[in-house]
Formats: C-alpha cells, structure tokens, sequence
C-alpha cells in the first residue's frame, strides 16, 4: 500500500509539474507572439516602431543618443512602408479576391458556405487589426 502511494505521489508530482511548466510556457509564447499585435493595435506602425526600439535598446544596450537616433529611423521606415502599402493595397487587394474565387470554384455548395465564413471572419479580425480606416480595403 505505502508503494502504491509513493508512486502515485510521485506521478501527481510529475503531472502538476508538466501542467505548471506547459502553462508557464503557453503564458510565455502568447507574450511573445502577441507584443508586436497589440503594440500595432495600440499605436499603428509608430507602436511598433517603438516596440522594436525598445527591444534594440534593451538587447543591444544602446545609449540615449543612439535610442533617439534608431527611433527616428524607424519612424522614418514606418511612414515609407505605410505609403507602400497604401500603394499596393489595391492590387493586392485584388489578387486575394481573385484567388478567394478560384478556391470558390472548385468547392461544392456546402463548402462554399463555410469557406464564405471562413473569408468573413478573416476579413473581420483584419480589420480589427488595422488602426487606420479600411476604406479601399
């Protein structure tokens, strides 16, 4: 009986470790993955401009001078990749509705449905995304 409990006690120390160390783990990756969204969400490209300065201070150890020197180049970099993409957002936008068809087409009518949610719920979180308006989007 003592031996039973012993290995059951071992197993449940075993298994809460498990749990303790996956869910330390998922809290860690969803940090990660999610910082540069929310500082998108929060404060468009110059949210994550800062974030990436941040992240070149802290790693890189920079000083002011070179903080406020790669902060005013990445601002300089947000401002030119939002004109590109203003630019070839319609294109683009146009390539995604062409191949959306062609998907369409070749599924039957109940996949169709579903694909059409599937589509409209992307749409959604993409708009969700986007701190400025979508109007040409």
């Amino acid at each position: 009986m003592k031996r039973v409990r012993s290995i059951l006690g071992i197993v449940a120390v075993f298994l809460l470790g498990v749990i303790a160390g996956g869910l330390i783990m998922f809290l860690v990756f969803r940090a990660i993955v999610t910082a540069p969204r929310r500082a998108y969400v929060q404060g468009g490209g110059e949210g994550v401009a800062n974030l990436v300065a941040r992240q070149f201070a802290r790693r890189l150890k920079t000083d002011p001078a070179q903080d406020a020197h790669i902060r005013e180049i990445l601002r300089g970099a947000t401002q030119e990749v939002t004109s590109v993409g203003d630019r070839v957002a319609p294109e683009l936008k146009a390539t995604i509705e062409k191949a959306e068809t062609r998907v369409r087409a070749v599924l039957n009518p109940k996949q169709q449905v579903e694909f059409d949610r599937m589509m409209q719920r992307a749409r959604e979180d993409w708009h969700k995304v986007q701190p400025r308006p979508a109007t040409d989007r």
